[in-house]
């Protein structure tokens, strides 16, 4: 089904009996299956009986005209796009990426569509389920953000990817179930743009139950850094990595972390700090930098020499391996 349909083709599809149709759309990819679904009642009743269908990525896009563009990653033809709310409507559905993009700036384009989507969503009680979200926008309109993050199912959500977002939309977002039950955020910048500190204030609390983390904010104080450590030694699993615009001060940081230190190192680019946590069994690895703070977790037996040489934080083997 990945090469175009012919009459004779169809002719022939449609000639096989139902038990065989389904043998042959269960080697096929979503994408393909989303598209049979979409060709008459009978084609999605069979797709419906299939097990969960996975697509690895789908990328919402908007073109200058504010018109909305589905497509699947490396597939440029036009028979791939497919349509939101046909996704929306089969809960066998999971998207492993989904990736909400804007083309150019057609900002208020962008901002109809969505409101559009979340409405039409609403009037029919459909959710995405999707593990990874990613947007590309959304840099200062908190109310489209959190509506566009509630149109996805937080029981299947894993992870929450945006780009520049301000306090004022990560405060927004951070009050949505989907937020609140994710176990993974990534908050990052464009390649080449600089630190903005009215876009890079966060409140390090919204972020605190997040089991992985990668952010960047203006600065981290010592204040919010001793919780973020605190709070992670008392998880069994997780990391972190925080870059700041401003110098992180770990000598104060640490100052509060004395009786838990078991072992303290310069590195080439800083300091690396070995703590206790809740877990006797284990150890979380702290590097600290001018501009950053990393953190993992390992088991006390797993610490190798080059980590004890100071040359890298952990070997692969030696990190506690996260839930795919």
């Amino acid at each position: 089904m990945t090469e175009p349909s012919t009459p004779q083709t169809f002719h022939l599809w449609n000639q096989l009996p139902p038990e065989l149709k389904v043998v042959v759309m269960e080697k096929m990819d979503g994408i393909d299956k989303l598209k049979i679904r979409q060709c008459s009642k009978t084609e999605k009743e069979l797709v419906d009986k299939l097990p969960i269908i996975t697509i690895q990525q789908l990328k919402f896009k908007f073109d200058e005209d504010g018109r909305t563009m589905m497509g699947v990653e490396q597939l440029k033809s036009k028979d791939t796009e497919v349509s939101l709310l046909n996704i929306f409507s089969n809960p066998k559905i999971i998207v492993k990426n989904f990736a909400f993009f804007r083309t150019l700036n057609y900002t208020n384009c962008v901002y109809n569509e969505l409101n559009k989507l979340s409405v039409a969503a609403s009037a029919r009680n459909i959710r995405l389920r999707a593990e990874c979200v990613h947007f590309t926008f959304f840099e200062g309109f908190p109310e489209s953000a959190s509506k566009t993050l509630q149109l996805f199912d937080e029981s299947c959500i894993k992870s929450i990817r945006i780009l520049a977002p301000t306090e004022e939309t990560v405060a927004a977002i951070s009050q949505t179930a989907q937020w609140k039950k994710c176990q993974e955020v990534v908050i990052c910048d464009q390649k080449g743009i600089q630190f903005v500190a009215d876009s890079w204030s966060y409140k390090m609390t919204d972020f605190l139950h997040f089991e992985r983390m990668n952010l960047m904010i203006k600065m981290l104080t010592v204040n919010e850094a001793c919780i973020l450590i605190k709070n992670m030694q008392s998880k069994a699993r997780g990391h972190f990595k925080i870059i700041t615009s401003l110098n992180i001060r770990s000598e104060a940081i640490f100052r509060s972390f004395q009786p838990e230190i078991i072992k303290k190192q310069k590195i080439l680019d800083g300091e690396l700090y070995q703590l206790s946590m809740t877990d006797p069994n284990l150890v979380l690895c702290v590097e600290m930098s001018i501009f950053s703070m990393k953190g993992v977790k390992s088991r006390r037996e797993l610490i190798s020499e080059d980590f004890a040489a100071g040359n890298k934080m952990l070997d692969d083997s030696e990190a506690i391996q996260e839930d795919e």
